[in-house]
């Protein structure tokens, strides 16, 4: 199966989630604060209406760090990109507007971060299925990046 088709039905299903209580509406999507209020999910829809492609963000803030999922989708192509700490002006990607590490669609580190601790490539699909397990249990863990072998 695709990751195409294996993930849609789950970010389609997240308008469920939303539907209830617990997350609270934005301008742009929803979100949801841990009990002490110090973590949160942000979901955000950043579409562009206007062309063909679509853009959904999803964040988990553990206190000022954020950990970022991001799902493009441009004439039927989905593609994923996973932006995670250390955030540090000399990783700012202006496509992203984050200054983070940046997992491509096809899982590896964008090039010239040597960043310790972090694998160079991941499995991508694995991560994002993951992620995306650990918003539905609202879980506010650091997120699992699934090494490549």
């Amino acid at each position: 199966m695709n990751k195409e088709n294996e993930f849609a039905g789950v970010w389609n299903d997240m308008t469920d989630w939303f539907s209830s209580e617990e997350w609270k509406e934005t301008r742009n999507g929803f979100y949801f604060e841990s009990e002490d209020g110090k973590s949160m999910f942000v979901y955000e829809d950043l579409g562009f209406e206007e062309r063909t492609e679509t853009s959904i963000q999803l964040t988990l803030w553990l206190g000022d760090l954020p950990f970022v999922l991001q799902e493009e989708k441009n004439d039927s192509k989905v593609e994923y990109r996973l932006i995670v700490p250390p955030y540090k002006e000399s990783y700012y990607n202006p496509r992203d507007s984050w200054c983070g590490v940046v997992y491509g669609p096809d899982g590896k580190m964008e090039k010239n971060r040597n960043v310790k601790g972090l694998p160079k490539k991941i499995d991508m699909e694995k991560t994002v299925e993951l992620f995306i397990k650990q918003v539905a249990e609202k879980n506010f863990a650091v997120p699992k990046l699934v090494k490549c072998l």
